[in-house]
């Protein structure tokens, strides 16, 4: 299992002590750490199956993907998720070859998302959450079906690895 969040720090994007205090608060009106929340982001991976490897199913296990994803195996889109608190249990034998594989996830700007929705719903709904600011500014987290202690981008995407 992947957890993004913990890559982010080790590449130096993040701070390894985003957690302690009110530093959380602080990061996510900043930038750069502010331009993490409306990017697009991809997580990739490849791996190998042998040769002599026979198989008549094969599922790749996705959970706790954030929100609006983009599942790619072997450049073939085989997925579009729009709900964080589903778990996505993909066919994917029909896209896997022998020899090396790659599965890719492209994750979208859920905030972008979110306003989307709420421009375009015909009635006026409330984000009684962000009265307060306490979302730092990422207004219509009701309009989607994502985590709502936070509505930061990838800090805790987690992905299954692909194991052949």
């Amino acid at each position: 299992m992947r957890i993004v969040h913990l890559d982010l720090i080790e590449a130096g994007i993040l701070e390894d002590n985003l957690y302690v205090g009110m530093n959380y608060v602080k990061y996510m009106t900043i930038e750069p750490t502010r331009a993490i929340i409306h990017d697009t982001w991809t997580l990739e991976r490849e791996f190998e199956i042998e040769q002599d490897r026979e198989f008549y199913f094969a599922v790749l296990d996705c959970e706790g993907l954030d929100t609006f994803a983009t599942v790619f195996v072997n450049d073939i889109e085989i997925a579009r998720t729009e709900n964080q608190f589903r778990r996505y249990l993909l066919d994917v034998a029909n896209v896997l070859k022998h020899g090396r594989n790659t599965v890719r996830i492209r994750f979208d700007d859920a905030t972008r998302i979110a306003a989307d929705k709420a421009e375009k719903y015909p009635y006026n709904v409330p984000d009684m959450f962000n009265i307060s600011g306490a979302q730092h500014g990422f207004p219509h987290r009701n309009m989607i079906r994502k985590e709502q202690v936070s509505h930061r981008r990838r800090h805790k995407v987690k992905i299954l690895q692909a194991i052949n």
